[in-house]
């Protein structure tokens, strides 16, 4: 799980860095006196740092520091509250992008552990050199006295940093503090939700029982903790694991705190980790039944062929009526064929061989081996490749067998011809595809269903065309995504990363 996250942090460094230096600058959490044109060099020196903590070996464990990055700018060290909060926003920014490297919930718990411990260590560590340095120019106090204000910034940052909602509220249950996770699960402001009470989170799902054994269970015990259905601000509702606790002084409780756990995170990844297993067992039994068909499949086929023949041989030959069955005989075994040859791609797509791949010269190959059979249909294509598009680490026949897929769906769409439009453009650090058609469009109520396997509208289709390719396209750290509406056509879009470091270096390597 370390060697993907640094490699992942690798690639994506340049596109991490702008969206950081954009979130900080827009969120109000960067004042004037931290120069925004410093932000981009501590980024990179935190992503920098990362990389070489999860690349180091066990024995011998890399300290994130920023000690060079403060002799450099030795003045930002005085600032400690918007040190702090850079920090938490790119910890809480990393792990909303990695979360998608996690196939399971134990990878997804073991990567927030991983990025936790990292930041943790990166907050004290900017902690204590800005207690340092607040100590230098102060008079000499006793050991207990230079410990309390830093012990008090330490639970404060732990407050803060907290990956958890947590608020803290007063007897009445109004919130007199919340830390910032808490306020970006619920999409509120500090100012919006100080003075408030917790009820302006409660949802109709969660009923008066409920709350009702909750508080007589921390009346009597002292804590609760279960799941419950919150509301954000925008009225969407929501599961989260709450923990509630009361805070004591002197014996009396003055107050509750209130962690939150946001769990639709978990319960989508739970929901993919269902649907992938669910998808091996069918891609396991429709191969068996595919593998069992395939044998007798080729025995007809042969056998229809060989009765041709001897027909056509006999002395008062084949009748019209005998050729017109024996047609469709072979017609319904090359369908059935088809079908299993695609049951079988589906459960056993071959891994990729990446290489550097000239992506106008494969767009260009397609269409001309397609552009005949589209002529053919009353449809016109048209190209708008851009000059000297980017190479991209990809395999040549995976990815033109995607395009030449979707090239195939939109005639399907075009049955009294039309026009397809192929545009291919570099945008940014990507290559990004488009393969738009002026067909009949998908209904609203199949929309979310194309890409399901199995799933289909034709009387001839297996339903897995559309899975393969988004199947190949995440393969290729990719996104192929789409936007249709009824009688007006349908565009399908294929980003993939123009960035492929060790692919380069490899083939750059065999060309010297």
């Amino acid at each position: 799980m370390k060697t993907r996250l640094a490699t992942y942090l690798k690639q994506k460094q340049a596109d991490s860095t702008r969206k950081l230096v954009n979130q900080l600058t827009t969120s109000g959490q960067v004042h004037a006196y931290f120069p925004v044109d410093v932000l981009p060099v501590l980024i990179t020196h935190i992503l920098d740092g990362m990389q070489e903590i999860l690349q180091a070996e066990p024995d011998h464990p890399v300290q994130l520091s920023l000690d060079l990055f403060f002799a450099k700018y030795a003045s930002l060290i005085e600032n400690n509250r918007e040190l702090q909060l850079i920090i938490l926003t790119i910890k809480h920014t990393i792990k909303s992008d990695v979360s998608d490297l996690a196939t399971s919930i134990v990878e997804l718990q073991e990567l927030d552990t991983i990025i936790d411990s990292i930041f943790d260590s990166l907050g004290l560590h900017v902690l204590d050199l800005c207690s340092h340095n607040n100590n230098r120019d102060t008079v000499e106090v006793t050991e207990n006295e230079s410990r309390l204000p830093s012990r008090l910034n330490l639970f404060y940052n732990a407050f803060q940093g907290s990956t958890d909602g947590i608020i803290i509220t007063d007897l009445e249950a109004r919130i007199i503090e919340a830390n910032d996770a808490f306020l970006e699960i619920y999409g509120y402001t500090y100012d919006e939700i100080i003075g408030k009470r917790t009820s302006i989170l409660r949802s109709e799902k969660t009923t008066e029982g409920l709350y009702t054994k909750m508080w007589k269970e921390i009346r009597t015990s002292g804590s609760w903790a279960g799941q419950i259905i919150n509301r954000h601000k925008n009225g969407q509702e929501f599961p989260v694991w709450l923990s509630i606790t009361s805070v004591n002084e002197r014996g009396k409780t003055v107050g509750y705190m209130g962690v939150e756990f946001d769990m639709r995170k978990q319960q989508e990844l739970e929901k993919r980790v269902i649907q992938s297993e669910r998808l091996a067992i069918i891609g396991q039994m429709a191969a068996k039944v595919a593998h069992e068909v395939r044998n007798p499949l080729s025995s007809i086929s042969l056998n229809a062929e060989l009765l041709g023949d001897e027909l056509r041989s006999a002395s008062e030959g084949i009748s019209s009526e005998g050729e017109t069955l024996l047609k469709a005989i072979m017609d319904e075994v090359e369908r059935v064929t088809n079908l299993t040859e695609d049951y079988l791609q589906f459960s056993r797509l071959p891994d990729a061989e990446f290489h550097l791949v000239y992506l106008d010269e494969l767009l260009a190959d397609t269409v001309d081996f397609i552009e005949a059979e589209a002529n053919s249909q009353g449809i016109q294509i048209i190209k708008e490749i851009e000059d000297d598009l980017p190479r991209v680490a990809a395999d040549f026949h995976q990815i033109r067998r995607v395009i030449m897929n979707l090239m195939r769906n939109a005639f399907d769409a075009m049955s009294n011809g039309g026009l397809l439009r192929l545009h291919a453009v570099a945008a940014g650090s990507n290559v990004e595809i488009s393969i738009a058609d002026s067909g009949d469009g998908i209904p609203d109520a199949q929309k979310s269903k194309i890409f399901e396997p199995f799933y289909t509208t034709k009387d001839m289709g297996t339903g897995l065309g559309l899975a393969i390719a988004r199947q190949i396209i995440q393969e290729h750290n990719g996104r192929i995504s789409f936007s249709s509406r009824e009688n007006a056509g349908t565009v399908f879009t294929i980003v993939l990363p123009i960035e492929h470091k060790s692919i380069h270096q490899r083939e750059e390597e065999m060309q010297q």
